[in-house]
């Protein structure tokens, strides 16, 4: 997913009179700091294929929310805005609805053109944002939610490199002030302590740029001190309007400079969305940093990548490059510009070894030079790769202005089975054709799994992770594969099956069902199921003990495992028919069954254990609407605690401090944390996987740190700093 902030805008620009926020009017909400968080790009608004709402009238708003996709916490969203089909030149706004709208334009179009932009918006009060047709003509009105800022976690660290973003507000318009900007100068612009901006304490601004009225052809660069770099923030054609969204440092006067790199003189108008918190203070989580504008990219001298051919994509190292840092870091904020380009087209930006997901960057015609900013997150690998989306070839230069921060560990883990042993510190696996990759959060990035054909079971007592990949057929191994603390893995058999014997009863042809397994340290690891046939029912168990491996069976059906300490785990079971339970202990190197559930019947289900702690295990009744019950287990003594507020089934997972679960409530996703003894209701945000109440994986880190994971690859929950909130990663 990128996370696009500007395009090429053509036609009329708003004007700079009447509605203006200028310092001085009523003002707007207290902006606040938040940090930056990518979201999978969800469509909330399309009035060319949805009848309601209906597509603006001319001077009219349409008002739209964010389908879910943002925390109400959220102090400004990041909107992917597109106009279709216009029938005159004019433009869109985009503001907080219930605000005074003000006389800025968010993005520009012709007669006919249907042509893209982003813009950083504030929330009204409601949750929802207005969006203007400034035309004298009908259109169509697309939104596309691409991210959002939001306050720091509780605890985190609150200083440099928080965005806070403001009403929009006109800082330059030499069309009605200071006149042109002559060919080959630079004209300073004051921006500190002016429409938002505060006087001291801001490091960077995200301003607006427009040129209009170029006699010639041209290029505008913004940077704050020092010499002027060779790069470009703007780029545009003779007699055009254009725009970009641009990530400007700002001087020590509190200045920007902007330098006409053209023939001939053009007008500049910049907008002031947002500024950048300075400090001394190492950026945290989320955090913007602005960088010296620095040329990473241009396939016109094959400088990071050759030409790409149509339909390809030019991949392009941006960590440890351009004053990027070479680790802890998740995005990066690039210029990138399309020129010498053969048919009309498209650049999507996005994470190498992702999908471009469909979406544009910027959209070009032939032989026209276009330049867009985006933040594009980073690839497991360190690269980005650029998509030329057209039929014929096309340049790309590339600049880098900035990039987001992400200490080690904070990132939110990959699709694919996960566990974490720290917060935000897991490993994910990932299984296609035949290979596995595991992509970690911890800064060691992806790597494959050798030998492996498919993802097993994983489990992360530590940064050490063991995956077990099980085969049963005759004559197949069960391996086991290691990971390292570097993310290398190294594989070893535990077990060879026999050749298959024809000898052998029918029902011994029934494959085993796993369900539960769970590692207490390195090497000591347990596997739980069951066998169901015509003749046989039972369940089994598999110890994996450094390089001994055992296994047994017991009456009843296995369902899950959980260790509190190394050798010392439980398991659940059923009698096999969903009536009676019981429970399986494995300490001092054996088992003992109990089956008993304790108070009441119903077979025992989904279990966790706090570390050195009790576990909790939900009790499963076949399809009651009631309050789940939960049984506390304390060494093998088993006693009825408080209901969980929730409906079967119920998913537990316990860190050391405390347990959460997740069921329903009337059908939709709810979750609850207990402290072992009693429960309370936690908030879900509102999601595609809260609506169909769908977990397939729910696990924490010893340090209270969360997922949760449904059937569609996208639907991931993370728990952290004491609230749910969706998942950034894709």
């Amino acid at each position: 997913m990128v996370l696009t902030l500007t395009a090429l805008l053509l036609g009329g620009l708003a004007p700079a009179t009447a509605g203006t926020t200028r310092s001085g009017e009523a003002p707007a909400a207290e902006p606040s700091a938040g940090v930056f968080h990518p979201v999978p790009a969800r469509r909330v608004l399309d009035t060319y294929v949805n009848a309601s709402p209906a597509r603006p009238a001319p001077g009219q708003a349409v008002t739209t929310g964010f389908g879910g996709a943002v925390p109400d916490d959220a102090t400004a969203v990041v909107l992917n805005l597109t106009v279709r089909g216009p029938r005159t030149p004019g433009h869109l706004t985009a503001w907080p609805h219930g605000a005074p709208q003000p006389a800025v334009s968010s993005l520009n179009f012709a007669a006919g053109q249907t042509v893209a932009n982003a813009v950083v918006v504030r929330p009204g009060d409601d949750g929802t944002v207005d969006v203007l047709n400034g035309s004298t003509g009908a259109l169509d009105v697309v939104v596309d939610v691409t991210g959002y800022f939001a306050p720091p976690a509780p605890g985190a660290d609150p200083a440099a490199g928080r965005f806070v973003a403001g009403t929009p507000a006109r800082v330059l318009d030499t069309r009605e002030s200071s006149g042109t900007v002559p060919a080959g100068g630079t004209r300073s612009v004051p921006v500190a302590g002016r429409d938002g901006v505060p006087q001291a304490g801001a490091s960077a601004v995200l301003l607006n740029l427009t040129t209009t009225r170029a006699a010639a052809a041209g290029y505008l660069t913004a940077w704050g001190d020092g010499a002027r770099p060779g790069t470009s923030s703007v780029v545009f054609g003779a007699g055009s309007t254009t725009a970009t969204l641009a990530l400007v440092p700002l001087g020590e006067d509190g200045h920007v400079s902007l330098f006409n790199g053209s023939t001939k003189p053009v007008d500049v108008v910049a907008d002031v969305a947002g500024y950048v918190e300075g400090g001394s203070a190492a950026p945290g989580d989320g955090s913007i940093v602005p960088v010296t504008p620095t040329r990473f990219l241009d396939t016109r001298s094959a400088k990071g990548a050759p030409t790409p051919a149509a339909r390809h994509s030019a991949d392009v190292k941006v960590l440890g490059t351009a004053g990027v840092p070479a680790r802890e870091v998740s995005a990066v904020v690039v210029s990138l510009t399309a020129t010498r380009e053969q048919k009309p087209g498209y650049l999507t930006a996005y994470a190498t070894g992702e999908s471009s997901a469909g979406v544009s960057t910027l959209n070009f015609i032939a032989a026209r030079t276009v330049g867009n900013l985006a933040v594009v997150p980073v690839g497991s690998d360190g690269r980005i790769s650029v998509l030329n989306g057209s039929a014929g070839r096309a340049d790309i230069v590339g600049d880098v202005v900035g990039y987001v921060a992400q200490p080690a560990g904070s990132q939110d883990p990959a699709p694919g089975l996960t566990d974490c042993w720290a917060a935000g510190r897991c490993v994910s696996l990932q299984s296609t054709g035949g290979h596995v990759a595991a992509l970690a959060t911890d800064g060691t990035g992806r790597h494959a799994v050798p030998g492996a054909t498919s993802a097993g079971f994983l489990s992360c007592p530590t940064a050490t992770c063991q995956m077990l990949e099980v085969d049963d057929r005759p004559s197949r191994s069960w391996t086991f594969h290691t990971r390292a603390v570097d993310g290398s893995w190294t594989s070893r058999v535990v077990k060879t099956n026999p050749p298959a014997n024809p000898n052998d009863p029918p029902y011994y042809d029934s494959p085993t069902v796993y369900t539960g397994f769970t590692c207490s340290a390195l090497d000591e690891c347990v596997l739980v199921g069951y066998y169901d046939d015509t003749v046989v029912r039972g369940g089994e168990r598999y110890v994996i003990s450094g390089k001994t491996f055992t296994a047994s069976s017991s009456a009843g059906e296995y369902g899950r495992v959980a260790c509190r300490g190394v050798g010392d785990c439980v398991a659940t079971k059923s009698d096999g028919f969903g009536f009676d339970g019981g429970l399986s202990y494995f300490r001092g190197g054996s088992w003992t069954d109990t089956d008993s559930t304790g108070p009441d019947k119903g077979h025992l289900d989904s279990v966790a254990c706090m570390p050195g702690g009790p576990c909790l295990a939900a009790v499963y009744y076949n399809g009651t609407t009631s309050p789940t019950p939960v049984d506390r287990i304390d060494s093998q003594q088993v006693t009825r605690i408080a209901d969980v507020p929730l409906q079967e089934p119920v998913e537990l997972a316990c860190s050391a401090t405390a347990c959460h679960a997740l069921g329903l409530v009337d059908g939709r996703l709810a979750a609850a944390v207990s402290d072992g003894s009693t429960w309370t209701r936690q908030d879900l945000p509102s999601t595609p996987q809260r609506a169909s109440g769908d977990v397939r994986q729910l696990l924490c880190s010893r340090d209270d740190y969360c997922v949760a994971r449904g059937s569609a690859p996208a639907e991931q929950l993370i728990y952290a700093g004491g609230r749910w909130r969706t998942s950034p990663s894709y």
